[in-house]
């Protein structure tokens, strides 16, 4: 039996079917369908038999579209002759003048709305006559992209040219046939630009006819023969081809305003259309059903349109066109799985911000703000299926997904972050996310004052984890009662909550720590009994009150409450902390008083006349200096509380700083006589500008002092943007520089302040954090005369990495750290038997991972997505905790260390406050011998010793076993 797949004349018999389906597709004649088939088949078999091995099915489809040609001539030239013989010619009336008129119009405006870049690839190659090559090489992409973009350019230019008629596309085609058929070309020496234009109009026509009727792909249904020949040979007279054209056109009532339409040419209603002059919002108004918006008032400068789950535009005004395209450009769309009857609201963050965002006034942000619209981000709801789509994104878009009330979302290749639940990175816009929305962990309770319901009282909960701190915020009802959602990833952690409650006037009325279960769907946590009522009166020494007085009320828990005081020396409090003992009160020229806290609700506090200093730091007289910082020193504590409190006669040296108010001045209220202050003046890098020393003054006086700085200062700042030079919002910028740490945070332009700095050359080092770009970091000259620093931010990727034994399987439990070619030092987060790295360089740098402490480190090229390393052959450590307790605010870990000159000490989690620490832990180390000690680590990552170190010996392919804390006395207490 003779092999097929080694005879191409079994091939071509094969593609006969489909060349047959070709032709029909294209012809209404079935005689000329079996002409065109006999003459592919005799051309092939006149082709060379290696070359039909190879290229046989692309070249009978261009044979058969040559054949197909060839006979659509043919037949329009005899048609042509025949009815010039039948008839005399006639002039055409000028409704059919206007009709033909109306159909090229069309056709070419359809084509200049096209957004980039389809509209220049669309032109490239019928008004240039390029190739899919040409077009890729003047565009800077691939062929596959370029036919791509001419293929998507003409769907939807059949789209736009089908919206706005009855029939759709099919009768705009009629009409172009019957008026838009253009005339033949005569040869000529040279073709003008608008003979070009009209070929390109009549080649537009030619293919898109085509594209209508070729078959769309594998998975289309086929186009009906009988549908595609009465298409072709339908035709209007010129009186109905008006009336479409009429059908059309504008209303009345746009011809002072705009229409509003979607990426396909279709009416765009409901889109809020605000009319901007510098900024301001000048009018608003919503499109109706056809798209229709009212003409904006004079002055208008720009319009902004804004419609829910879309991107903002800006189109200057007057614009050429009465016609405004909406939300064209990618689309990130998907599906969210939930739990039925559960919602919530998806938060679409950008890596960037838009220009239209730095120009608008606050007014018009709320009226983005009622869309789910703020610069940083788009809200859309999330309920039902699931399913969210999110228009007009630009095609470098960049962001993270978050979901609001505590809710964790989950994706493909998500990196889960802190916040309130977890971030999903995208580096580009997608329509087919399938995301899992993981319903949070709601915590309730009521609050009561007197056995009353206390309404309207902000509550806020905040807990730890290995992702970082999350906090979640809730309003009591009538009722009191409150909800709270806790992300469940990090409940599930063994996570505790410090629940907060504040005060209607600011701070805080109550803080408490609460311990979470496991596995729970909600949490009780019963009622919290608030403070009573109470008023703070504050008078001098003869009973006069004293205004402006700053009031604090703090509590053993951390509660504390703040406020000043009336005309009348008044402040109420609507509640006060339970454990609260005192209250103290500070005042300009006063000395700082104290008085007990009882069961009363009302408590005067009387203060002395004190002395004190105004500190005024200027760099010409008059001229207060901002973005400096004050440093106060002495000997000792250089303040007092009242004539009974013992003067500060502590030995140990005293420091702070204060920043100064708006205009330069720093109070520093009740002093000790007779105390020599240092005061210094340090600008945004930490370095000391101006120093005097002033010995505070004696009796109840208020001294000033005038701290003149040198000149020339100036302001330190930045801008942060990415490499296509858009700026980028919400980067935190660090420049460690003598040993000084100077932070500042990108607005919405991309610039940043650290604030005031002397003139001179400092050296340090600049770090820019952001989750969507590759992390930055750099060693730096700041020089003086203002200059601001430019950071290029480079687009992130993901790098997986695998840590792998001779023989192949995974090692887990280790740690492993990537640097980029800039210093920068990633670590990466552990999912499964991989390790990946989020915010890796695109131009590779190094990965080493640590196992027990000692290194093994390889190379990542640029571009390298998967990266291995790989390690010698390892033992196992068996790590037994059980019985290991905390009581304070504290997080069990085990350290491990190599003993040998080269070893690393790692840290490794075990368990929360009051907990278990979680049985087990079980390490692959490499044969050695290792310091094994239990710690307990606080919220500030400061550890402490609980049991002695202990030795144990790692062998090859064995498991040994250490139980923790160890044999000596566990110490209680931090």
């Amino acid at each position: 039996m003779t092999d097929d797949a080694a005879n191409p004349d079994a091939q071509l018999l094969q593609e006969l079917v489909w060349v047959r389906e070709l032709a029909r597709r294209l012809l209404a004649d079935e005689a000329q369908v079996d002409d065109v088939v006999q003459e592919a088949w005799v051309a092939a078999r006149q082709q060379p038999r290696s070359f039909l091995r190879t290229n046989w099915r692309a070249w009978l489809a261009a044979v058969v579209r040559n054949r197909i040609r060839r006979v659509v001539r043919t037949e329009r030239r005899r048609t042509r002759r025949e009815q010039h013989v039948a008839r005399a010619p006639v002039v055409d009336s000028t409704l059919d003048v206007l009709a033909r008129g109306e159909v090229h119009r069309e056709l070419m405006v359809a084509v200049m709305d096209l957004e980039e870049p389809y509209r220049s690839a669309v032109l490239l190659r019928f008004l240039d006559g390029l190739s899919g090559e040409e077009i890729a090489c003047r565009q800077g992409i691939s062929p596959v992209a370029a036919r791509k973009r001419v293929s998507r350019g003409l769907q939807m230019l059949r789209e736009r040219l089908g919206a706005g008629r009855v029939g759709g596309f099919a009768a705009w085609r009629v009409a172009w046939l019957a008026h838009g058929e253009p005339a033949p070309i005569v040869a000529a020496p040279a073709v003008t630009l608008a003979g070009k234009l009209l070929l390109a109009a009549a080649l537009f026509a030619v293919l898109l006819g085509a594209w209508a009727v070729m078959p769309p792909g594998p998975d289309a249904a086929p186009t009906s023969p009988s549908v595609a020949t009465d298409e072709r040979v339908a035709r209007l007279d010129g009186t109905e081809q008006l009336e479409r054209v009429a059908a059309t056109l504008p209303d009345s009532v746009a011809s002072d305003g705009v229409r509003v339409v979607d990426e396909a040419g279709r009416a765009a209603p409901g889109v809020t259309a605000m009319a901007l002059a510098q900024g301001r919002l000048l009018s608003r108004s919503v499109s109706d059903d056809a798209g229709l918006v009212a003409a904006p008032p004079p002055g208008t400068e720009e319009l902004l349109l804004a419609a829910e789950g879309a991107m903002p535009s800006v189109w200057p005004w007057p614009v050429a066109t009465r016609r405004l395209v909406f939300a064209a450009g990618a689309r990130l769309a998907g599906t969210a799985t939930m739990p039925a009857g559960s919602a919530t609201t998806l938060h679409l963050h950008h890596d960037r911000i838009g220009q239209w965002a730095a120009r608008v006034s606050d007014d018009a942000l709320e009226v983005l703000q009622e869309l789910g619209i703020t610069p940083d981000r788009i809200v859309v709801p999330l309920a039902g299926d699931g399913a969210f789509a999110i228009r007009g994104l630009p095609d470098s878009w960049s962001g993270r997904i978050t979901l609001a009330d505590g809710w964790t979302v989950r994706g493909p290749r998500g990196v889960e972050r802190g916040g309130v639940g977890s971030s999903l990175i995208l580096f580009e816009p997608r329509e087919d996310l399938r995301l899992e929305a993981i319903p949070p962990v709601f915590v309730r309770g009521c609050l009561t004052c007197a056995g009353a319901p206390v309404a309207g009282l902000p509550v806020q909960a905040v807990w730890w984890s290995s992702f970082g701190t999350a906090a979640a915020n809730a309003v009591s009802d009538v009722d009191g009662r409150f909800e709270l959602g806790v992300g469940r990833s990090l409940e599930q952690a063994g996570s505790r909550i410090r629940l907060i409650v504040a005060a209607p006037g600011g701070g805080t009325i109550l803080e408490q720590e609460l311990a979470l279960g496991a596995d729970s769907e909600q949490i009780e946590i019963g009622t919290f009994e608030l403070g009573a009522p109470l008023c703070v009166r504050v008078r001098d020494r003869d009973g006069r009150p004293i205004a402006a007085a700053r009031v604090a009320v703090p509590a053993a828990d951390g509660a504390l409450l703040r406020g000043e005081t009336d005309d009348a020396g008044v402040l109420r409090f609507a509640f006060r902390p339970r454990n609260a003992d005192h209250v103290a009160v500070q005042a300009r020229g006063f000395r700082t008083g104290a008085a007990p806290l009882e069961d009363a609700a009302e408590v005067t506090v009387t203060l002395m006349a004190g002395n004190g200093l105004d500190v005024v730091i200027v760099a010409r007289p008059g001229d207060p200096t901002r973005g400096l910082r004050l440093c106060v020193e002495a000997d000792r504590v250089p303040f007092a509380l009242d004539e009974s409190s013992p003067r500060a006669e502590s030995s140990e040296p005293f420091r702070s700083f204060a920043d100064p108010h708006a205009d330069g001045r720093v109070e520093l209220p009740s002093l000790v006589p007779g105390v020599m202050l240092h005061l210094g003046v340090c600008d945004a890098l930490g370095r000391v500008v101006a120093r005097q020393d002033v010995v505070a003054p004696n009796g109840s006086r208020i001294g000033v002092v005038e701290l003149r700085v040198p000149e020339p200062l100036y302001e330190l700042r930045g801008c942060v943007r990415s490499e296509d030079g858009r700026p980028v919002a919400n980067a935190d910028v660090r420049l460690e520089c003598d040993d000084h740490v100077a932070v500042a945070r990108s607005g919405i332009d991309g610039c940043f302040a650290f604030g005031a700095a002397q003139a001179t050359p400092c050296t340090g080092r600049l770090i820019v954090d952001h989750p969507l770009f590759a992390s930055f970091t750099r060693a730096t000259t700041v020089q003086p005369g203002g200059e601001a620093l430019a950071l290029t931010l480079r687009p992130a990727r993901v790098l997986r990495v695998r840590v792998l034994r001779p023989g192949g399987a995974a090692v887990r439990g280790c740690h492993v750290e990537a640097a980029s070619q800039d210093g920068g030092l990633l670590r990466a987060a552990a999912r499964g038997e991989n390790y990946y790295f989020d915010r890796m360089d695109p131009g590779g740098g190094a990965v080493t991972a640590y196992v027990g402490g000692r290194a093994f480190a390889t190379r990542c090229a640029p571009g390298q997505d998967v990266v291995d390393v790989h390690v010698p052959e390892l033992g196992q450590l068996l790590v037994d905790a059980s019985t290991a307790r905390v009581t304070e605010p504290m997080r069990l870990a085990v350290q491990i260390q190599a003993t040998d000159a080269d070893g690393r000490a790692q840290v490794y989690p075990l368990g929360q406050v009051g907990a278990p620490a979680g049985g087990r832990l079980q390490l692959d180390l490499l044969p050695g011998a290792y310091e094994v000690q239990l710690l307990g680590v606080d919220d500030r990552t400061r550890a402490t010793p609980r049991g002695a170190v202990q030795t144990v010996h790692i062998v090859e392919g064995r498991v040994s076993a250490v139980v923790l804390p160890g044999p000596a006395t566990e110490r209680r207490g931090y």
